[in-house]
């Protein structure tokens, strides 16, 4: 996996809403944080760990 990837993939999830946005990149750093558990240190974890949120209106039932 390289950075190029990950950029990538952030790209095309934009056009989403923000919060299926946000989780995806939740999840995104959650398997990367695996990887480095494992072993994977030649992972750039800095990359997803600065992406930035996306913002929302909360909605008030």
């Amino acid at each position: 996996m390289t950075t190029e990837i990950i950029q990538t993939y952030l790209a095309r999830q934009e056009s989403l809403a923000p919060t299926t946005y946000n989780r995806r990149l939740a999840a995104l750093r959650s398997f990367l944080k695996f990887l480095c558990a494992w072993g994977g240190k030649w992972l750039t974890f800095l990359l997803a760990s600065s992406a930035n949120r996306s913002t929302y209106e909360k909605h008030v039932p």
